[in-house]
């Protein structure tokens, strides 16, 4: 199911960081470099995730790192208690449990509020325009840099 919802962002001009596609060499430095780059965290919310220590250190270090986190709930009538049910006591999930045999409609239907609330965040136009951004910005500070050096 995580997988067919990353090909409906993808398909939707969204880059995301998908584990299975993208983890490679350490996972907690690959874990914090793809939190470092996001936008936006969506994190499947259920007792596996929970118990997950890796999972656990990607969801304190979204939240320490004030990205915006966007829970998604795989199984249905999960009810999180201790450092997960902290996290989701201020969020309203998603829910993406039972989709498994949806049609592509009805599973489209599921994605596109968290679409909505992703927004433009995280899509390749989006991403472009803040690395140019990024680039006029270090190319201005240089070119102060070397004015103020030159009149120096």
């Amino acid at each position: 199911m995580i997988e067919r919802l990353v090909r409906s962002l993808q398909a939707r001009g969204y880059l995301v960081w998908f584990d299975v596609d993208m983890m490679k060499g350490s996972t907690v430095d690959a874990m914090s470099d793809a939190i470092d780059n996001a936008d936006v965290m969506l994190y499947a919310v259920s007792e596996q995730y929970k118990e997950s220590g890796n999972c656990r250190l990607e969801a304190n270090y979204a939240h320490q790192q004030d990205v915006e986190m966007i829970p998604l709930m795989v199984q249905e009538g999960y009810k999180a208690k201790g450092w997960l049910g902290l996290l989701l006591s201020t969020r309203m999930w998603y829910p993406f449990y039972g989709c498994e045999d949806n049609d592509d409609a009805a599973f489209e239907g599921r994605v596109d509020p968290v679409a909505r609330e992703i927004g433009d965040r995280g899509k390749a136009s989006a991403a472009s325009r803040k690395q140019e951004a990024d680039a006029m910005n270090a190319l201005n500070t240089a070119a102060s840099t070397y004015a103020s050096a030159a009149t120096n």
